[in-house]
């Protein structure tokens, strides 16, 4: 699947993914390929993309998550 997450500064990471795991104000959640439409408001804490080659993370304050047609994009706050 596609994963975009940005910044108020800009991009911090564009590309493909296996995985993508997150704290939503809900509780945590993972996004596979083929996931449901979604949308989340993000609370503090850990953003894990896992791509074919490494895991990435980023430490959150907060933002949304969209999820459609397999593509992921976080806008961070």
């Amino acid at each position: 699947m596609k994963v975009a997450v940005y910044s108020p500064e800009g991009p911090l990471y564009v590309g493909e993914a296996r995985r993508v795991r997150a704290v939503g104000v809900e509780g945590s959640f993972e996004v596979l390929d083929g996931h449901a439409p979604l949308i989340a408001q993000l609370a503090a804490g850990p953003l894990s993309i896992l791509t074919t080659a490494e895991e990435k993370r980023f430490e959150l304050t907060g933002g949304f998550l969209w999820v459609e047609s397999d593509t992921v994009r976080v806008v961070a706050s």
